[in-house]
């Protein structure tokens, strides 16, 4: 099973609702966790690339005003030059994936909230006994 894959309820069989929830709701929070490290990763590897897309930038900019480029064209030719336009890329790729792992810790928050409600509705409503 992949890291960020969770049995949903109908897989864990004939248990009472309760628990059902309770082990979906654990499975949840495994996941959230997992994700949380992925976007500590994804944000490391971001905030890395953004430097080096910097220290590019400036490099590429001095050498390009020692050249006798104007200043004012600078800022439009050095997008063309490849080792900034690739160190922009993936910076902007980095970006987006840490981006893409908030976005999926906070769609696993929303999850864990609306089971966590189910399981509150479940513990609230008195069971018929017979």
């Amino acid at each position: 099973m992949d890291q960020y894959d969770y049995l949903p309820s109908e897989a864990l069989g004939d248990l009472p609702p309760q628990m059902v929830l309770s082990t979906e709701s654990q499975m949840l929070r495994q996941k959230l966790d997992a994700l949380i490290e992925e976007y500590r990763r994804c944000g490391t590897e971001h905030a890395k690339l953004d430097r080096q897309y910097y220290a590019v930038k400036a490099a590429t900019t001095l050498k390009l005003k020692e050249d006798g480029l104007t200043a004012t064209l600078i800022s439009q030719v050095i997008k063309g030059i490849e080792p900034v336009a690739e160190a922009r890329e993936k910076m902007l790729v980095a970006e987006t994936m840490t981006r893409a792992a908030l976005e999926a810790i906070m769609s696993v928050k929303v999850q864990i909230k609306a089971v966590e409600s189910q399981l509150q509705r479940e513990y609230s409503t008195p069971q018929a006994r017979y």
